[in-house]
Formats: structure tokens, sequence, C-alpha cells
């Protein structure tokens, strides 16, 4: 071999060598990148939590441990910091808990407690996600300001000694399932959560917002399009602060910047807030403004006992434009209350209009003194609300006529320096005056009439037989058939319905009226004897029908003979055989139906013996 050979030889195999020692190199940086971008404890992998920060890549996941770590958590990175159920706590002596100065960061199942400042504090980020994190015994439990993107779900922001949440502005929040109660520990004016300039669709959905020193939620200028998804809103204003207020839902335009478009929807509570349960105020200066504020218009909002000392359960005050409120109305323990308070501001120069009290229930209770809807409240002239109200379709329980409507509803004698209220269709509730239960042949015959309805949806027909004793309460009631009521009506309203085909003995009857809105209560009992000389051969109407999945079906024959039951759908064909044999004479058989592998439907059951054919009808409703 050549020399030069030799020495391209020597170069190659050099070459090689370092080729291989690079690629050694290599792997351990992918080796130590795949540990940083993945998952790491602290202490553990790293002593602390900013060093974990500082060490891993965005995207990693930084695991907590159950225990309490003294540092200023500063996440700069897109990162998720996870503890365990909340025994992971971040608990500074000093400064903020949480600092979050990056994008796109997690924070899950931990604490932040009694930390001097804010317990978790971001300016000006996007795509925040809090799940299951806990904030106590904080200033300020959390400090959110110009987020853009906030889901925030199972969290609690409770125990803080101002505020538990605070936004100064914010595109597309949502918080679901959370806690915001007890806020205020050491300064009066403490509330739930407290938000501005909040925009963007934000929804907030079953959150608990109780037993906070000032209000519960304070939605304040600059919010629009904002909704209230259920919850409860309870006992806020509990602040000993001289002139405080406590309203569970505190609205707030100041200094001319409007608050629009907020919706408020139940299945909803707001009880024993110190002023409202919820109070819009538009009333310090003359640019102030709240428009379209729609209270109730899905699901259930109640309202009992609110204004402690004065108050109602809702407060419209000063320039309040288009609002809708439905809700149900209970005074409760307080005196003093009103149901519903629409009031001008001190100076005149502007009060609610287009306000509809709509379709609400007012519970027994309200009078003159303390009306269900008021005007003025009976305040001194300089409140005026000249604009005016519609009350339409609303229940007034407890009061003995229509007439009586009116002295609930106070507008001063409908004076027009101080605003109208105009009344259309507010009724009394369904009124029943008679029920009767006869029998009629093998059969019973039912008849009851109704002086009033207001919302009634219908009448659900109950049967039971009876014991000896007539003692019904014994035995299990039974929906036989349902009776569709009249809706709203203030003219008297006649019923019937017949059920045939019973056998000998005693059953009692009664009727489950319910409401459109699911309010439900039952008549009185009525009990008949249905004798002997029944026609056979007899196959009873199923019970209940329609179904869902069981029904009961009875027959009898005269003598002892064969028969046969089949169940049969709508294009005859037969999907079950029910009875199939020797049935003895004028003894009663019951079998029960189950048709939980049927669809919904029209079925067809049919008793053949060998002298005679019955047919019934029945409807299965998943």
């Amino acid at each position: 071999m050549y020399d030069d050979e030799k020495t391209h030889s020597l170069k190659v195999g050099f070459m090689k060598i370092k080729i291989s020692y690079s690629s050694i190199i290599l792997c351990c940086i992918i080796a130590v990148s795949a540990i940083t971008s993945a998952q790491v404890t602290v202490p553990g992998t790293y002593a602390t939590i900013n060093a974990a920060i500082a060490g891993v890549s965005a995207g990693a996941t930084i695991n907590l441990l159950s225990t309490t770590y003294n540092e200023n958590v500063v996440i700069t990175k897109s990162i998720t910091l996870k503890g365990i159920g909340g025994t992971s706590v971040i608990s500074p002596s000093s400064g903020i808990g949480i600092t979050i100065s990056a994008n796109s960061v997690t924070l899950s199942d931990l604490r932040v407690a009694n930390v001097p400042r804010y317990g978790i504090y971001a300016l000006g980020r996007s795509n925040l996600t809090f799940t299951n994190v806990i904030c106590t015994g904080d200033s300020i439990g959390a400090a959110l300001s110009n987020i853009i993107a906030l889901t925030v779900s199972g969290s609690s922001f409770s125990q803080n000694n101002h505020h538990g949440f605070y936004s100064s502005s914010g595109n597309s929040y949502s918080f679901t399932n959370c806690s915001f109660n007890g806020n205020g520990t050491t300064i009066g004016d403490g509330s739930g959560m407290k938000i501005y300039n909040l925009t963007g669709g934000s929804v907030f959905t079953n959150c608990t917002v109780d037993n906070n020193k000032y209000h519960g939620m304070e939605i304040r200028s600059g919010c629009s399009n904002l909704t209230v998804n259920g919850g409860d809103f309870s006992s806020n204003g509990t602040s000993s602060t001289p002139g405080s207020d406590g309203g569970g839902i505190y609205i707030a335009s100041y200094s001319g910047s409007a608050v629009s478009n907020v919706t408020i929807n139940g299945p909803l509570t707001a009880t024993n807030n110190s002023t409202a349960g919820i109070y819009a105020d538009a009333q310090n200066g003359t640019s102030d403004l709240i428009s379209t504020l729609n209270i109730g218009q899905s699901g259930v909002v109640t309202l009992t006992s609110n204004g402690i000392t004065q108050g109602a359960g809702i407060l419209l005050w000063g320039n309040i434009q288009n609002a809708t409120v439905t809700a149900n109305f209970s005074k409760g323990s307080v005196s003093s209350s009103a149901g519903i308070i629409i009031i001008g501001r001190t100076d005149g120069t502007a009060s609610p209009a287009n306000t509809v009290v709509a379709n609400s229930t007012f519970n027994p209770g309200y009078s003159a003194t303390t009306p269900a809807i008021s005007l003025t409240d009976q305040q001194p002239a300089q409140y005026k609300c000249y604009n005016g109200v519609t009350a339409s379709g609303n229940t007034f329980l407890g009061l003995a006529n229509l007439a009586a409507i009116d002295a609930v509803i106070y507008d001063h004698n409908d004076n027009s320096l101080l605003g109208l209220v105009t009344k259309i269709g507010n009724v009394l509730p369904v009124e029943l005056v008679s029920f009767e239960v006869e029998a009629s042949g093998n059969g019973a015959a039912l008849h009851w009439t109704t002086a009033t309805e207001v919302n009634n949806y219908g009448f659900d027909i109950e049967r039971c037989v009876a014991d000896q004793t007539l003692r019904s309460d014994v035995i299990n009631w039974q929906k036989i058939s349902f009776v569709r009521g009249s809706g709203t009506s203030n003219s008297p309203k006649e019923y019937s319905y017949t059920d045939s085909y019973l056998f000998p003995g005693k059953y009692a009857y009664r009727l489950h009226q319910i409401d459109n809105d699911g309010t439900e209560k039952y008549s009185e009992s009525k009990y008949i004897t249905i004798k002997g000389g029944t026609k056979f051969p007899l196959l009873s109407q199923n019970y209940p029908n329609p179904f869902n999945p069981t029904t009961n079906i009875s027959f009898a024959l005269a003598n002892t003979e064969y028969a046969k039951i089949i169940v049969y759908n709508m294009l005859g064909q037969q999907v079950s055989v029910l009875f199939d044999g020797i049935a003895e004479g004028e003894k009663d058989y019951h079998i029960t139906f189950d048709a939980s592998n049927l669809t919904s439907g029209i079925y067809f059951y049919k008793m053949q013996t060998m002298s005679s054919v019955e047919v019934r009808k029945m409807q299965f409703i998943r």
C-alpha cells in the first residue's frame, strides 16, 4: 500500500471516530431535551419550582408534591403546573404567590394560600386554564387583567382578605362549578368576584357566591355580552362597614361607561342578601347606562328574603334600558322588603325605561306597604320613575281575588309624575273548586272544575287500589292518564275523564296538577267501590299509560278456559306474549309488561279466548 493510501485510510478512520463521538453527544442532548419537555417533579428533578420552570421546555408539566412551597413562583413559559388535590400549597411570606408571564399556562390541583398580595396575578396574557385551583387567605385570591380566553373550572376563590377574584378587563372568560365564598375577611368592601370591561361572550355557570362582606358578584362598567347560567348568590353584604351594600349579583355603570347585554338564567337562587338578590345601579352620573338586562328568561330564578333592612328581590335604579324580568319572589321572614323596586335617579334626569315584569310568581306576604312591584318604594318625590313598567302574566299567591293584585303593585295611584304600571293578564294560580268521582258500571267517572288557572300545563290522573280501611296512602299511586290544562284563564273550566274496565273492589283517585314551570300540587283523594256483576271477559286498560318502561295489565274470564295475550307494534308484528295458558274463571290476573328493549310508539295488546277477542291500545314513551 502506498503512503498516501495509508494516510487516506487513517483520515477516514479518524472521521469515523469523530462522527461516532458527535452522535453520542447528540443523543445525550436529545435525551435531556426529552426530559425537560415532558414531566418533572419538584422537589426531585429540580429543587424549586422556579428552577424547574427555567430548566424545562415549553409544553412541559411540572408536578408538585404534597408539601408547602415558600417561593414566589414566576411562570415564564407555556407550561402546566400540577399539584396533588390541593395539598400542594404555594405560600410565600411576601409578594405574589404565582405570577403568570406567559401565554397558554395551565394550573391544576394546587392551592395558593395566605399570600400578602395576590394569590395569582397575570396581566395581558391569553389562553389560561385553571382546574381545581384554590386561592384562600390571600389579600386578593386572583387578580387577572387584560386576559384573552380564561377557562376556570372546579376552583375556589374563598376566605380572602379582600376580593376572591378581580379583573379590570378581559375577553372570553368561562367559569364553571366554581366558588367565591366568605371574601372580605379583613376589608369591608370585599366581594366574591369583581370584574370590569369584560367582553367577548363570557359565561359563568353554576357558581356558588355566598357570605361575602360586600357584594357576591360585581359586574361593573364596560362589561358586555355576559351570561350567568345558574348558581347560588346568597347572604352577601355581611360587612359592618356603614353604608355598605350587599347584592347577590351587582351590576353597575359608573363614569359614563355602560354595561350592556347581561343575561341571568336559572336555575339560580339569591337569598338573604342585604340589599337585593339582583341589584342594577346606573344612578350616579347622567351618562351612566345599563342596557338590555334579561333575568330569568331561561330556567327559574328564585329570590327569597332579600333586603334585610331595606331593598328588594330585584332593585333597578337609574338609567336602565330594556330590562325583562321573570322570577319567583318570596318575602320569607323579611318584613320590610319589596319584590322588585324600579326607581329613577335622585335628580330626576333618568329612570328605567321599557321594563317588563312578566310571568313571575309572587308568593304570599306582599302588601301595599311592602309591594310585590314598586316604582318608587314610597321614597320622597325626587325619586322619579316616569317611564313606567309593564306587569304581564304574573301570578300572585295568597290573595283573595284578582282585584287584590292592584294593592301589591305600587305606583302611587297611577300618578303620572311617578310613573305607571301597565297591568296585563296578572292572575291568581290554579284554583280547584270541585273534584268528584262516581262509579259508573264497571268504571269510574271523574269530574272537576277550576275557577282560575295560571300557567297550568295539566292534570295527571292517579289511581290506587284501596285496602279494607280505605287507606290509600299505604298503596302505590299509579298514573293512568293525563288531561291537558287551559294554560292561563280567569274563567271557570270543566274537565272529565272516564276510567273503564275496573275489577270489583275499592279504588282511590286524585289529581296531580302541574304548571309549565314544573310546580306541582295534589288534590284530595276520592274513593269509590266497584261492585260485582262485571261483564266478562274483562281486559283492563293498561296503567300507567303512556308508560316508561313498564305498565300493568289486568284481565279476568267468566269461566276457566284457554287465553292468550299478545303485544303487537303498529305494523302488526308480534313483539311479546304476556300470557299463554289456562286462566281460572272469575280470577283476577295482573301482568307487568316491560318495554325496555322496544322503541317509543303506539302498541296494541290483544286477549284471545275460545269465545272472544279484546284489543286495547297503549303508548310507550322513553
